[in-house]
């Protein structure tokens, strides 16, 4: 009977765990009055699913990304449409591990592979889809406090950049990598919920957004 006690208690907080990381909703980016792009995702803890319109390029991201308990990144596959093709013009497959990201591109161009070194504390993001950010915060020590750093791989250059996050209260904080500063504000999960990139006059903000307290 102790025995089953303990196991049902287990399984009850990791059912309560994986539950408080649920998140969906809506990102949209801005530039002044103009609507960059418009993100649409769902995490439940382990798994990320996003849609990423941009209509200036007249292209689509679907991807789907894999996280441990810690938030770290296991995997994460891309493709990418344009305009209302259902064929994707390039894909992107990446496996984590803790040396190492093995990634591989398919194109109308051909196809490449390789290797990028990486050292933990790690990340990844791609450059436009800020619920990979959101997913990076997760990751920030609030009771340590202070400034925290990663090494974050980026799709787009095949390379790992350093981020260091600060938070200056519970919810406000920010965020550089490769010398561009963000403003972030997170909600009582620590789930993103605004952004700003001054330097280049973008907002993030979030719509319809479902999260639970911390």
């Amino acid at each position: 009977m102790c025995v089953f006690r303990l196991v049902a208690s287990a399984l009850l907080m990791a059912t309560t765990l994986q539950a408080q990381r649920n998140h969906s909703g809506t990102y949209v980016v801005s530039q002044g009055t103009v609507e960059v792009t418009r993100e649409t995702y769902g995490f439940d803890g382990t798994t990320l699913s996003d849609t990423v319109e941009i209509p200036s390029r007249g292209i689509r991201m679907v991807s789907v990304a894999s996280y441990d308990s810690d938030c770290s990144p296991i995997s994460y596959e891309l493709d990418l449409f344009r305009g209302t093709t259902e064929v994707p013009v390039q894909r992107v497959s990446v496996t984590f591990g803790d040396t190492a990201a093995v990634w591989s591109t398919q194109t109308e161009l051909g196809d490449s592979t390789g290797v990028t070194s990486l050292d933990g504390p790690y990340a990844f993001m791609q450059n436009l889809v800020f619920a990979h950010l959101a997913v990076v915060l997760l990751k920030y020590d609030h009771a340590a406090g202070g400034s925290q750093s990663l090494n974050v791989w980026m799709p787009e250059q095949a390379a790992t950049l350093s981020m260091a996050i600060e938070f200056s209260s519970s919810v406000e904080g920010t965020v550089e990598i490769a010398g561009t500063l963000m403003n972030v504000e997170v909600d009582d999960s620590g789930w993103l919920s605004r952004a700003a990139v001054r330097a280049q006059g973008l907002t993030v903000e979030s719509l319809d957004h479902t999260s639970p307290g911390r």
